[in-house]
């Protein structure tokens, strides 16, 4: 079992930390918490949370990096233990439209910024749906939004259980590729999604005569975790995962999952960012999709569980340890409880 390596200075003007996701899953509240104890960012650049420099990789490292030196260039020669760089885009977790079908973001950033630590917050899919689609509701144009959630998640669940090639779908909701040398889950996942997106617009050109090409969201797919943490991991060892559910519970426990000292004044930290405090009719789901729901995401579930164990026995940083009573523990009495392991600052 290897030794837990630490949280960086960051030797050049890249960033320290990056916060990669799962969008809300809590970034904004944890990227706020950060920002307020630490000098993010350049003197004189605005504080901003989503650097985006990663949607530059289809332009090569060079590219990435120099978008980095806008944001960090000053930082590289204060070495105040107040200055962390940090860059947290969430998109990067699963790639978007931005990104190159057959280019690896992780593999890019491990050029720039190899001894950069990577944070993931995962929420419980289903919930995690529900705020996604609140979220695109009221503050995202661009998609097409006129389903209700519901009625969006049924396409896809149709989708899935009888128009998604069997063998794509199996290479990535079952990572059945990963016992290749040349896995690329990023192209399977465009592959899926690009596919989703055109059974789903037919599939509403069916129903009514006002479909443009508007974006078409995947709530599921981008939920099943495992493909995309597998791919950073790949290129990262400092890599440090926690449930959202256990952040939003105390939010203090960033503190402990990084290993950061922090101010009296942290205590200020809980409230919410970029939460939504009620969910419109549109969101709600009935008792009968939870359900479709749950089985649905059990194989993915089941298969993030098991790889968040090998991870906590290399010593990466799992909150909460797999085998306790969370989202992504529950379920499976063949994995053994393990004690929390951390990431620490240097």
């Amino acid at each position: 079992m290897r030794k837990i390596r630490p949280i960086l200075r960051a030797a050049g003007p890249v960033p320290s930390l990056v916060i990669a996701g799962a969008d809300k899953g809590g970034t904004s509240e944890a990227y706020a918490m950060l920002a307020r104890e630490f000098q993010v960012v350049d003197k004189g650049q605005e504080e901003k949370k989503e650097l985006g420099c990663l949607y530059l990789v289809m332009h090569g490292a060079q590219a990435v990096q120099q978008c980095y030196l806008q944001y960090f260039g000053q930082l590289q020669s204060n070495m105040s233990k107040k200055v962390l760089p940090i860059d947290a885009t969430p998109n990067y977790y699963y790639s978007n439209q931005f990104y190159a079908r057959y280019i690896s973001p992780p593999k890019i950033l491990a050029q720039v910024a190899p001894s950069a630590t990577i944070l993931f917050l995962l929420r419980e899919p289903v919930s995690r749906a529900r705020s996604l689609y609140n979220h695109f509701l009221i503050s995202v144009t661009g998609y097409d939004l006129t389903g209700t959630l519901e009625e969006q998640l049924e396409e896809e669940l149709v989708f899935l259980n009888r128009s998604a090639p069997q063998t794509l779908l199996n290479l990535f909701v079952d990572a059945r590729c990963v016992q290749q040398t040349d896995c690329n889950m990023w192209h399977y996942w465009h592959k899926l999604r690009e596919k989703y997106q055109e059974t789903a617009r037919n599939f509403r050109r069916n129903r009514r005569k006002d479909v443009d090409n508007k974006r078409i969201i995947s709530f599921i797919l981008s939920s099943m975790y495992f493909p995309f943490i597998y791919t950073w991991v790949q290129s990262f060892d400092r890599v440090a995962l926690m449930e959202s559910e256990y952040f939003f519970q105390d939010t203090s426990r960033l503190w402990q999952l990084l290993q950061i000292p922090r101010s009296e004044s942290s205590e200020d930290y809980r409230r919410p960012e970029n939460r939504a405090l009620t969910y419109d009719a549109t969101s709600q789901l009935s008792d009968g999709i939870q359900k479709r729901l749950k089985q649905v995401f059990h194989r993915p579930n089941t298969l993030l569980r098991k790889y968040l164990s090998k991870l906590e026995t290399r010593g990466f940083s799992v909150f909460p340890s797999v085998g306790s009573n969370s989202w992504w523990a529950a379920g499976d009495p063949l994995l053994r409880p393990h004690k929390a392991r951390k990431v620490t600052v240097a």
